[in-house]
């Protein structure tokens, strides 16, 4: 039998606008393809090992008040506990997208989740629809239709798992490289102050500092949990951050070190003006005018 799905005869670019509408009637949300959730904790807390399973409630034959009101609550009693059990599987399905943060699936898998969640979505509006009727539900029927949709339910969270496992041995691959823009950024980090403290502007540096530690903060977030994209752009990004970043160390070097030429070259011209003043005052040679000796130099010129 063609599915509901199938009835709409919507167009290939509908698939999924019909999804969602079919999420909107389930009551769940149906994240986006580019969405991100978290795949560990919809793994660990949402699957259907905990569903409840529907126990049939014998009806009475008997025609009374008492019996008609006891056959509605058996009846609604049963549909509590097949929703449950419905909502169980609905809930998490709701929270898996297409792929998880940055981890890509292949074409080949990334069909086969969109497909089996097309078809488990179905599944689950056929018994949202049996559960709606009035008085005792099919109990059997709605039943196998739940172990169906548990099994292709089952089958999704398997694919999520190898795709997490192989994401996770993607992203180790960059693990070196990782640590080796940490190494980078904590050396040249170390001899800023050293550089600095002979009052030359810093601020190429700074900027190419700042700009290398937050991208290499989003390469460390990316690299914990997964984020496969993002990581392969900031290691990239890392490439032309850490160039730039050890240029502008080399320049403040070279200012710093001309500073110092230039301090210890106006220092060694005052000790030399100096020296031949205080020849010129001992010798009382003519022309050693010390009116205008700063105070700074009154100690060298009275040894």
């Amino acid at each position: 039998m063609p599915s509901n799905l199938e009835k709409t005869n919507n167009a290939p670019g509908q698939t999924v606008s019909w999804a969602n509408k079919i999420a909107e009637v389930l009551n769940i949300e149906l994240p986006d393809d580019e969405g991100d959730t978290d795949l560990d904790a919809v793994m660990a807390g949402g699957g259907t090992s905990a569903s409840a399973d529907a126990v049939i409630v014998k009806e009475d034959d008997s025609a009374s008040p008492d019996a008609a009101v006891a056959d509605a609550a058996n009846a609604d009693k049963q549909k509590q506990i097949l929703y449950a059990r419905k909502q169980a599987i609905a809930i998490p399905l709701g929270k898996l997208p297409e792929r998880k943060k940055g981890i890509l699936f292949s074409p080949e898998m990334a069909n086969y989740i969109k497909g089996a969640r097309l078809e488990l979505l179905n599944l689950l509006l056929e018994i949202q629809t049996m559960l709606e009727c009035d008085g005792m539900p099919d109990v059997p029927g709605v039943t196998a239709k739940l172990e169906a949709s548990e099994k292709i339910f089952d089958r999704i969270n398997s694919k999520y798992s190898e795709a997490l496992r192989e994401a996770e041995a993607a992203v180790d691959r960059y693990r070196d490289q990782v640590q080796e823009a940490h190494n980078n950024l904590d050396t040249i980090g170390q001899a800023r102050d050293e550089i600095a403290k002979w009052d030359i502007d810093m601020s190429s540096f700074d900027e190419a500092y700042d700009k290398s530690s937050n991208n290499i903060t989003a390469m460390d977030t990316a690299f914990n949990y997964c984020l496969l994209r993002d990581l392969q752009r900031t290691v990239e990004e890392e490439k032309a951050n850490s160039e730039n970043l050890r240029q502008a160390h080399h320049q403040a070097i070279v200012a710093a070190e001309s500073a110092k030429e230039r301090l210890s070259a106006k220092v060694s011209s005052i000790d030399s003006d100096m020296v031949s003043l205080r020849e010129k005052l001992l010798s009382g040679e003519a022309g050693a005018d010390t009116n205008n000796v700063p105070a700074v130099y009154t100690a060298f010129l009275a040894d």
